[in-house]
């Protein structure tokens, strides 16, 4: 018998089940919801009402407490309303949401995969439903992204240009007029939609970007301008995302971790002029009511996502052939004007501080190294190992201007088991996107770990012990002073 939510009403998804939305709440994970604890796939089924109503995704690492993957499947059977919001409130290593029409079907994706080593794990959410009740095009719109909310905005005092002349971001409102810039012509559009709210920044990507008066050009900006990481600022006529032109001397990354941010829509997405400078209003690629409640993304209930490939006012580009010139340029300017550098010169070591693990917390013998092949000791019996590192994001290694924030460990090639009289290649970590800790696979033989990468050992010998060859053809450097956190971790967990 189908669960009816009504008047605000909720109650837990859980395996088989069928619920009737008309005004209600479903709730998947969090404190109301599943708690996710094994590996496995479970289904369910809802029908939504003319009420319309609500379904709360809530996923963070904290519930993560598996070695595996799960995933969980809502079949809408009729087509929602366009007012049926779905609230998606994601946290882990990495937290993603997609929305996309196709076939003649809306599909609603979240992953979020991390946890505590040994317990690596992903959760998959996937909801369809027929028809296109959010007029979705057939391009997948990102509505999170792995470092939560994409928020496209302004810190207070900065000070936009208007018909009444610079006027507070923070001052503004719904209606007021404001100048936009189109083929470099001033023109006035209206201010549709303005929000805020407060940001916690969880990591320094979080934190805001301090453009600092004149790094662009002479009085450009006019004085220092403060945006969010991934607010675009329109150069050469293209939008580029400030993070992206930290030099650590004119554009650096600001230091309060707390602050508020603002956000200015008009009817089009826009290039506006912000403290002098070029740069965008407010693009409502699904997060606009995430200022109405705080990391969370609603979904629905206002108007259609809209995204960069087809409402931009400007292309985005975030491509190292764009972006590095103008890098550079800017890079130039500073040392030029005499900006000093707020940043110590990096150092970097070449030891990758390799390490294997088992899922206890058990660090296993390393017995030798021969080239490029780590050789491990493995006890009989044992199933699954952990090959852990340091680590380093290609963007540290070369510069912001480069769009690759994943951390690589190191890159393997061939994995042998040497189990008694037993040889056996390894090759888990090849194609199979299951096991854990493994980057996307762009060479047939061989793939980057992300510094605690999941190893299968099937078909062994039970009574045996074994000698494990695992070939690392590339890595590093790494920046000195980064450890192998897993390990250290692990060891931690083992210690308790």
């Amino acid at each position: 018998m189908a669960t009816n939510l009504t008047d605000n009403n909720s109650a837990s998804y859980a395996n088989g089940g069928s619920y009737n939305i008309n005004g209600g709440i479903l709730n998947i994970g969090g404190s109301g919801g599943l708690i996710f604890n094994s590996a496995g796939t479970d289904n369910a089924t809802a029908t939504v009402g003319s009420a319309a109503g609500q379904l709360n995704i809530n996923i963070s690492s904290s519930l993560l407490s598996f070695s595996g993957n799960r995933t969980a499947n809502l079949t809408i059977t009729n087509t929602p309303p366009s007012n049926f919001l779905i609230n998606l409130s994601l946290s882990g290593t990495s937290s993603t949401a997609t929305a996309r029409f196709a076939n003649g079907t809306t599909t609603i994706t979240a992953v979020v995969s991390g946890g505590v080593f040994p317990l690596r794990s992903t959760i998959t959410i996937n909801i369809t439903m027929p028809g296109n009740p959010y007029n979705l095009g057939s391009t997948t719109r990102t509505l999170l992204s792995s470092n939560g909310n994409a928020s496209i905005c302004y810190l207070p005092g900065t000070k936009i240009e208007t018909p009444k002349g610079q006027v507070l971001v923070e001052d503004l409102a719904q209606g007021d007029e404001i100048y936009t810039f189109v083929n470099g012509q001033k023109t006035t559009d209206v201010i549709r939609w303005a929000g805020h709210k407060t940001v916690n920044a969880k990591t320094q990507d979080d934190k805001a970007i301090r453009v600092k008066a004149n790094a662009l050009a002479d009085g450009v900006p006019f004085k220092d301008l403060l945006v969010t990481p991934e607010h675009c600022l329109f150069l050469n006529g293209r939008f580029v995302p400030a993070r992206m032109l930290v030099n650590n001397r004119s554009i650096v990354i600001n230091a309060a971790e707390t602050f508020e941010i603002y956000h200015i829509e008009t009817e089009k997405h826009a290039v506006i002029m912000a403290d002098g400078a070029f740069a965008e209003s407010y693009l409502d690629t699904g997060n606009r009511q995430s200022f109405h409640s705080d990391d969370t993304v609603v979904f629905g209930g206002f108007d259609a996502a809209k995204d960069w490939a087809e409402d931009a006012a400007a292309p985005l580009d975030v491509s190292k052939e764009f972006v590095e010139p103008l890098y550079n340029d800017l890079l130039q300017r500073a040392e030029t004007l005499g900006f000093a550098s707020e940043a110590s010169d990096a150092q970097f070591v070449n030891d990758p501080s390799l390490a294997l693990i088992t899922a206890e917390g058990d660090v296993l013998p390393l017995l030798r190294t021969s080239g490029q092949h780590a050789v491990f000791q493995v006890p009989a019996g044992l199933d699954r190992v952990y090959l852990t590192s340091r680590t380093i994001s290609p963007r540290d290694l070369l510069g912001a201007f480069v769009d690759d924030r994943r951390q690589l460990g190191v890159m393997v090639k061939n994995v042998t088991l040497f189990d008694g009289s037993e040889t056996h290649h390894i090759t888990s970590h090849l194609g199979n996107n299951t096991v854990s800790g493994w980057e996307q696979q762009n060479e047939a033989d061989r793939r980057w770990t992300d510094g605690c990468a999941e190893i299968l050992l099937n078909n062994r010998n039970a009574q045996s012990e074994g000698v494990l060859s695992i070939e690392i053809v590339a890595g590093g450097p790494y920046l000195a002073g980064s450890t192998n956190s897993a390990a250290t971790s692990v060891a931690k967990v083992a210690a308790a």
